[in-house]
Parts: C-alpha cells; structure tokens; sequence
C-alpha cells in the first residue's frame, strides 16, 4: 500500500509539474501571440499611415494640375479679352478718324455752297 501512496504521490507530484509546465508554456505562448499582434497593429498603422501621404501628395498634385489649368485657361482668356479691347480700341480710333474727315468734308462743302 505504500507502494501504491508512493507511486500516487510521485505521479500527481509528476501531473502538477506537467501541469505547471504547461501553464508556463501557455502564458509564454500567449504573450508570444501578443508581441506577434503588436507587431501587426504597428505594421497596419504604418501602412495606413503611408497610405495616407501618398493619397495627400496625390490629391495635392492634382490641386496642383487643376490651378495651373485654372491660371492658363484665366491668362487666355486674359489675353483674348486684352486682344478685343485693342482691337476695340482700334476701330474706335478709326471711326474716329473717318467721323473727323467726314465732318472736314461737310464743312468744307458748307464753305464752298454758302459763297
């Protein structure tokens, strides 16, 4: 019977240092999980966080395009109305010019008819 208390004894004295060891074991398999899950929540951050530069510098190089299309499309326009107005200003000039003749030569047939 001793024999048996004995074996008893070393096994459950061999059950719970099994049993402890794998405690020990899920406690380091489980913070080793942990670590690994950090890992990734760093990575996925940090991925998010280029992916939102690079989205930021896209959106800025298009801001970018659309102005300078906005400023050349503005000087064309600029330069077209810049063109009318001379081109106004011109044949303003010349009606002008023609309404002066016009008035020399009336008055100077008024001179001539009223002798």
């Amino acid at each position: 019977m001793k024999k048996l208390f004995a074996v008893l004894a070393v096994s459950t004295a061999v059950l719970t240092a099994y049993n402890a060891n794998a405690e020990f074991n899920l406690v380091e398999k489980a913070q080793e999980v942990q670590n690994k899950q950090d890992e990734l929540a760093k990575k996925v951050a940090d991925a998010k966080t280029e992916a939102t530069k690079k989205y930021e510098a896209k959106k800025a190089e298009h801001e970018a395009k659309v102005a300078k299309k906005k400023a050349e499309r503005e000087a064309k326009e600029a330069e077209k109305k810049a063109k009318y107005e001379a081109k106004k200003a011109e044949a303003e000039a010349k009606k002008a010019e023609l309404q002066q003749k016009l008035d020399e030569k009336k008055k100077a047939l008024d001179t001539l008819f009223a002798k």
